[in-house]
């Protein structure tokens, strides 16, 4: 105990004079999202309300609706939902965050993105809209949120409604509409459309799996660095060295004081005294209980039943035998010679039980107590 109170002090010392260093006071820009199974929102897109203005680029501002939604304003155009972001390709994939919301009504008006930050992508799909009378319900398949309670408009990929222009119905007018998308995006009752964006261009950064970052607030630049790397956290070093350091003292102080301990305890006088102290409860708890500890003489165990197993004996003795041996675990085969435990009827293999009952006095089954008597002859 000595030992403790004058190292106690030089911890405490230790840790007053050795504080850890604390984390720059750079933002920590750290990756977010509305819920899970959203997308990922990282610069230069910036959750409101949840990270810092300077962890995001002006008009990429996102935000979360009352359904854990990833949202987007788009000048003119109204509130979208944030399917998917691809930070390399510096797209996003939108639909309509109100589900009555009709996308193609926009893009058959003109998607205009004027004001806005995105621009529709640079690849796009050709739809052939086709509007027919509203009794073919037979290609409700193709149904899409421009039909009303007259007409059924439906949109079907360009390609696909040349190809098989003699399956479609007669009398229906169509016209063509260019729907922004994501190559191999498989979106056929057009519901989503892809904007793209040309600054930051951080796609190159993103690509060589680095982190776009800003670098000047007033100017805009921005800057590729590593992920956690360059100015942007505590270093690395100084933590190792602030946290190992005090740590590996620790443990070197407590092994000091655990072994001068057990040099106190392993000296003849204090041994004596506890081994003195143990061996009394241990005989008072053999008192209090009326029981030893020790196993059956050999005549008393050689004096226990057997039986040696044939078919015969299997069939009849199955319920008080049983399929194996519980000390070993080994099945009865024929031949085995089996002993019987006269107290709960228990049975195991004879080499086995016998080793059992030399060490205690009980069944290795249930534990009851067995006899210490020899057993008469049956």
């Amino acid at each position: 105990m000595a030992a403790l109170q004058l190292f106690l002090p030089f911890l405490l010392t230790l840790f007053v004079g050795c504080p850890l260093p604390q984390a720059s006071a750079k933002v920590a820009c750290s990756s977010d999202l509305c819920a899970l199974g959203e997308p990922i929102i990282r610069f230069p897109f910036r959750l409101t309300g949840h990270q810092d203005e300077r962890c995001g680029y002006p008009g990429f501002d996102l935000s979360c609706d009352g359904r854990n939604q990833t949202i987007i304003n788009v000048p003119q155009l109204g509130d979208f939902k944030v399917v998917m972001i691809d930070f390399v390709r510096q797209m996003v994939l939108l639909s309509r965050s109100d589900p009555r919301g009709c996308l193609l009504r926009h893009l058959d008006d003109g998607f205009d993105t004027s004001g806005s930050v995105l621009r529709p992508a640079s690849y796009s799909r050709n739809i052939t809209l086709l509007n027919c009378s509203n009794d073919l319900s037979k290609e409700v398949s193709w149904k899409t949120c421009l039909s009303d309670a007259n007409y059924m408009v439906m949109a079907i990929p360009t390609d696909r409604f040349v190809e098989d222009l003699h399956l479609w119905p007669r009398g229906c007018t169509n016209r063509s509409v260019l729907v922004p998308s994501i190559p191999d995006w498989e979106d056929s009752l057009v519901q989503n459309v892809a904007l793209a964006w040309d600054q930051p261009a951080c796609g190159t950064c993103v690509a060589r799996l680095k982190e776009c970052v800003l670098k000047n607030e007033k100017t805009l630049q921005i800057t590729c660095v590593d992920y956690n790397g360059n100015s942007s956290g505590p270093p690395t070093g100084k933590i190792i060295v602030g946290i190992v350091i005090p740590l590996f003292l620790i443990i070197v102080g407590l092994s000091f004081y655990f072994r001068h301990r057990h040099a106190r305890v392993n000296s003849p006088r204090d041994s004596n005294l506890i081994l003195g102290v143990s061996s009394d409860r241990q005989l008072q708890q053999q008192q209090v209980m009326g029981t030893e500890t020790s196993g059956l003489d050999d005549a008393v165990i050689a004096s226990y039943p057997t039986i040696r197993i044939s078919d015969k004996t299997a069939q009849l003795n199955k319920s008080t035998l049983g399929n194996s041996c519980a000390i070993c675990l080994l099945d009865y085969r024929e031949q085995d010679l089996v002993k019987i435990m006269p107290e709960c009827d228990h049975c195991f293999h004879d080499h086995c039980v016998d080793e059992w009952l030399k060490r205690q006095a009980t069944c290795p089954l249930c534990r009851d107590q067995q006899h210490r008597q020899q057993q008469a002859a049956s």
